[in-house]
């Protein structure tokens, strides 16, 4: 898919997964992102490791894992996103994820254009804050029950 305004095209994975930017950002974000395919099974970043971008699923699956190595704790797919945690304060991987059962393919900004983006489009902003401390909430939830265990 193609999505094409005022001439120019826009990358369905930015317009899909950042829908609340307008047009200028979107048309920005198309010429910053880079497409990068993972096979099934392989990993796009790893618990402990240094996350530098900002990650957005076009196709695929991708899958969330903490521990188990056979038990996502969850599957993210297309117009979803990751990374936001790591950039905005955590910068290692707070879990691995990797390529579900199928292919993935994804558009990466890098942690400048994240920060930028983040800068430019208040609304932006507030979605991927409220998305990373609901994730950081989970995280420590989910630690807590591992503890008591």
């Amino acid at each position: 898919t193609v999505i094409i305004a005022d001439g120019e095209i826009i990358d369905p994975i930015v317009a899909g997964t950042l829908p609340s930017l307008d047009h200028a950002q979107m048309l920005h974000a198309t010429h910053q992102i880079k497409r990068q395919r993972y096979s099934p099974g392989e990993a796009i970043i790893r618990r402990g490791e240094p996350v530098n971008h900002f990650f957005m699923i076009g196709s695929g699956q991708a899958e969330v894992m903490d521990g188990h190595p056979t038990q996502p704790i969850a599957r993210l797919s297309g117009n979803q996103f990751f990374g936001e945690v790591e950039l905005l304060g955590a910068s290692t991987a707070m879990a691995t994820v990797r390529a579900g059962q199928t292919p993935v393919e994804l558009g990466l900004l890098s942690r400048e254009e994240f920060h930028a983006l983040m800068q430019d489009s208040p609304a932006t902003a507030a979605l991927l804050r409220d998305v990373a401390a609901a994730r950081m909430q989970e995280n420590l939830a989910r630690d807590h029950v591992e503890a008591v265990r």
